[in-house]
């Protein structure tokens, strides 16, 4: 059986957790990622990819393995923001 807390102390709880969750510095770690690390890194890989890949592609020897790293870094960027979340 749940015991609830009378419903006179319930406002002060909800403010106690609310102020709580704000001071940890764990809650927003994965917001911080999304809306300040996540969008840079997103950028500068693109613009890496953007000039490596169509370079490679016309040199036709280094298509393949400039491809295997486009992949390994999508994974990378998956783990990253997958451990974020966690």
């Amino acid at each position: 059986m749940v015991c609830l807390p009378p419903p006179s102390l319930l406002p002060i709880l909800i403010y106690v957790t609310k102020y709580l969750k704000f001071t940890d510095p764990k809650s927003y770690q994965a917001l911080f990622y999304f809306l300040v690390i996540k969008p840079g890194l997103t950028l500068l890989i693109f613009i890496a990819i953007a000039v490596l890949v169509p370079t490679a592609f016309v040199l036709i020897l280094p298509a393949p393995a400039v491809l295997r790293a486009v992949r390994r870094v999508g994974i990378w960027q998956a783990d990253v923001a997958i451990d974020a979340l966690s």
